[in-house]
């Protein structure tokens, strides 16, 4: 054990420490700038999840044979795992994914562009039938010697790299994001808006959908929130309850282990069994 380097054994808990030691920090960011976190906490849900799904699929073959089953699950191969196949594009090759910044590094016009209102949007025009819609929709010359007819995509490197996303930035940045997207949508270009927290609690399918509800916290007050997913048909989700503090059901576990409501209550007054208030994020 001695021989082993310290950060090996060292529990490492944070999500951002997490994104450092499986290689996912590296991937985000830009070519110019560096790394950057992902937002926020993606390496916890992708551990949660796929803890999720490992016990589920433990409990059912216990169902059926009998014998259960115990699981290791380290969060930075978790991360490592929900990268795609740039790990195994290194270790059978040594190419080292690039950053990709706000632009696809391999296919022109994949990625972020301004619109004229200062809002952002991503398009993704890629496979036979985007491409040639972006081009007809440019007036670009679909079907000659630059844009071919059949090209699946626009790769970088290629005469059609330039006047493509050229082209893209130049139709942005005369129009709004929201002109964009549905002048693109109509014609089949993938186009979506960046959309920020009052745009989407704002947003028609949103709310068609459900998508945020409202209910009583612990104490009593109303709280906007996202609605249980995934969406059960038979069983639907629901919130039975707002979330605790810490300690908030003390009094109540010590009552069903059979301690005194007197004494139950003197170990939470003297610190014996903890309960905090409720924490409050800023704006909640």
């Amino acid at each position: 054990i001695a021989e082993i380097p310290e950060i090996v054994y060292k529990p490492i808990p944070l999500n951002e420490r997490m994104q450092a030691y499986s290689g996912l920090l590296e991937l985000n960011g830009t070519p110019e700038g560096g790394p950057n976190l992902g937002s926020l906490f993606p390496t916890d849900y992708y551990a949660g999840l796929m803890a999720f799904g490992a016990t589920l699929a433990a409990y059912i073959k216990m169902l059926k044979t009998g014998k259960g089953d115990s699981i290791d699950l380290a969060q930075y191969e978790v991360a490592m795992r929900c990268q795609g196949p740039t790990i195994t594009q290194y270790l059978n090759s040594g190419y080292q994914w690039p950053r990709q910044g706000r632009r696809q590094s391999t296919q022109a016009g994949v990625g972020i562009f301004e619109c004229a209102d200062g809002r952002s949007v991503y398009a993704l025009p890629i496979g036979e039938g985007p491409t040639k819609a972006t081009c007809k929709f440019l007036g670009l010359d679909y079907g000659g010697e630059i844009f071919p007819e059949g090209m699946p995509m626009v790769l970088r490197g290629t005469p059609a790299e330039k006047p493509f996303e050229s082209a893209l930035e130049e139709y942005f940045a005369a129009h709004t994001a929201c002109e964009a997207e549905k002048a693109l949508l109509s014609v089949g270009v993938p186009v979506c808006r960046i959309m920020d927290y009052a745009e989407l609690s704002e947003d028609p399918h949103c709310a068609a959908r459900g998508t945020f509800i409202e209910y009583e916290n612990v104490e009593g007050e109303l709280v906007k929130a996202c609605a249980p997913i995934p969406r059960f048909k038979n069983n639907p989700g629901m919130v039975w309850r707002g979330a605790p503090s810490v300690g908030f059901d003390g009094e109540d576990i010590l009552d069903d282990l059979g301690v005194a409501e007197g004494e139950a209550s003197d170990l939470v007054e003297r610190g014996v069994v903890s309960k905090k208030p409720i924490l409050r994020i800023r704006g909640m």
